[in-house]
């Protein structure tokens, strides 16, 4: 599987913005180069869903396998549940 534009790794179902705006980071990240040895980095906070959903073989799951085959995941941090909730 070739990473060819911004969605080569494969399309989530329409209601996961999470893994389409994900993509679209990686899309921009500089390879490493001799001008820039360090290449890209880049963080995002998404809650738990893009790591679980999809069956094997979907686009979520290629989107996963693409990420960690070219190894593009540093770490994963789990944040405590109800973090971002918005309280009265």
């Amino acid at each position: 599987m070739g990473f060819n534009g911004r969605f080569g790794a494969g399309l989530p179902r329409i209601s996961d913005g999470q893994l389409l705006f994900l993509q679209h980071l990686v899309s921009k990240m500089k390879p490493v180069s001799a001008d820039n040895p360090k290449g890209s980095r880049l963080a995002i906070i998404m809650n738990g869903s893009p790591l679980f959903t999809g069956d094997a073989g979907s686009g979520e799951s290629e989107i996963r396998r693409y990420m960690i085959e070219n190894d593009l995941v540093e770490g994963i941090v789990a944040m405590p549940n109800d973090l971002f909730t918005i309280r009265g």
